[in-house]
């Protein structure tokens, strides 16, 4: 039936996929909910516009590298100040060179030795030489003369910050610095799937229509979100393929190598940085300190950061919120209790709490906007919320950002999806029927019959990819029992 009327008959509507209704907010919402699905990552991409085309399957972007770095004192060769004011010099750790031998610091830039427990000094560089075999040698001299650039300062190790520079009038300009970059490799995705209705089943179902775009019942949108799932599942946890597998052609009969989509989670599990914590003495607020600490040094300072998790994830943060706002000192505490100024007078001159409902949205630490997310497919317990993968436990720290790819020059989304399509074909999300002797296809549509079976498949393919860039400015934040 549709909506109501049989269905018997010619008519020119067509089956289609949830992707080409466009439903109002409402509806979407109320088919989300019916089949536990949520409102997953992938839709989050959706809702930010970052879901563009793309015409290859395989494509690479060049990532360029933080076009700052700092100086790390090798363990040769190092000559610390006699005296005040007097020059010291030392060798750049290996870690300082490309594999071109490149480095970062030049002469007539600051630098600045020590500690706030020690006192800083800042130097100037007066000399860089690289020798034949690609050491390079730093010289340095204080610009406060009464400093002593003692081994306190000057030691195998230490991690120096190159700063502003200085120079005299008349005088020429710095050396031009290399910027680096990595070329990363992304590979869109072939996802498929395929409900199967027998005859007598396609009269049972209620159909719906939408004028000018076509027909869906309640079975083709358990098949939608299956494939939503599936790319769900690609975009957080993929793992590419790089054993080889391939798949026979029936096209060419030839073996086809399949293209595997590299996940989130995978990405900053290889890239990122990970953070524990354990699930006996919980999540608590200030550990957000040590996230934003990471994300400082990494050059994020001030912006949103994604915190995509599982629902007992949330929880326990949630929990923690509770904890802390009840006694911020002791979040561990039970006790404590609000302030005065959340308590209000009542008729008979008592006091009373406020009402509230806590439930925790955003965390802001140290600049930074932590931003929850829960995603369904940690928390469903036959995907990766399954009690060994502790997923439903762990969260992903995206930052939100735009990088600058190096081949073109363009700004783009750090996190994005994209489809394969050209010139108005698109492969998105592809549906079609493929009708039998139910007849419905052919009474629908007009299309032929193709099979001798009383019933009608539905195919649903998406090739997609997820490009990730900057992972290693991600946090995996995970228990660690």
């Amino acid at each position: 039936m549709i909506d109501g009327q049989a269905i018997a008959g010619q008519r020119a509507h067509n089956v289609r996929s949830l992707w080409d209704f466009a439903f109002e907010p409402s509806v979407i919402r109320k088919l989300y909910k019916s089949y536990g699905q949520g409102f997953g990552a992938l839709d989050l991409l959706r809702s930010l516009g970052r879901y563009e085309q793309v015409s290859n399957e395989t494509f690479s972007a060049m990532e360029e590298v933080w076009d700052e770095q700092n100086i790390v004192i090798g363990p040769n060769n190092i000559s610390v100040a006699g005296a005040q004011g007097a020059t010291a010099s030392f060798e750049l750790a290996d870690e300082c060179l490309d594999t071109d031998g490149n480095y970062y610091p030049r002469e007539n830039f600051t630098v600045t030795f020590g500690s706030t427990a020690l006192g800083f000094i800042q130097a100037t560089i007066t000399s860089i030489t690289q020798a034949v075999d690609g050491t390079v040698t730093v010289v340095v001299e204080p610009w406060d003369a009464s400093k002593t650039l003692s081994a306190d300062y000057v030691f195998a190790g230490a991690e120096v910050a190159v700063n502003d520079s200085a120079w005299a009038a008349e005088t020429g300009q710095p050396k031009g610095t290399v910027v680096g970059w990595f070329e990363r490799e992304f590979y869109a995705q072939i996802l498929k799937d395929t409900i199967s209705f027998g005859g007598m089943e396609l009269a049972k179902q209620m159909w719906h229509k939408k004028e000018g775009v076509g027909l869906f019942n309640a079975e083709l949108v358990r098949g939608e979100f299956k494939l939503d799932r599936q790319e769900e599942a690609a975009l957080l946890m993929g793992q590419p393929n790089t054993n080889s597998i391939t798949q026979q052609s029936q096209v060419t009969q030839a073996n086809v190598p399949v293209y595997k989509n590299k996940g989130v989670y995978t990405w900053i599990a290889e890239k990122g940085h990970t953070l524990s914590y354990n699930g006996t003495t919980d999540i608590q607020i200030p550990d957000f300190d040590e996230a934003a600490e990471y994300f400082e040094s990494v050059g994020i300072t001030d912006d949103i950061v994604l915190v995509l998790c599982g629902g007992s994830y949330l929880r326990r943060v949630e929990n923690s919120g509770i904890k802390f706002m009840a006694n911020p000192i002791d979040t561990t505490a039970s006790g404590g209790g609000l302030p005065g100024d959340y308590l209000e007078s009542v008729r008979d001159g008592s006091k009373t709490l406020l009402n509230m409902n806590f439930g925790t949205q955003a965390v802001q630490k140290g600049g930074i906007t932590f931003v929850f997310k829960k995603l369904p497919i940690f928390s469903n317990p036959t995907q990766f919320g399954l009690s060994g993968y502790k997923l439903n436990d762990a969260a992903i720290m995206v930052p939100v950002t735009t990088v600058k790819e190096a081949k073109s020059g363009v700004r783009i989304p750090n996190l994005h999806a994209r489809y394969v399509g050209l010139n108005g074909y698109s492969r998105k999300r592809i549906m079609a029927t493929l009708g039998g002797m139910d007849g419905f296809a052919k009474q629908r549509f007009g299309d032929p019959v193709v099979s001798e079976i009383d019933g009608n498949n539905t195919y649903w393919l998406s090739h997609v990819s997820f490009p990730f860039f900057e992972a290693w400015k991600g946090i995996l934040h995970q228990r660690n029992d």
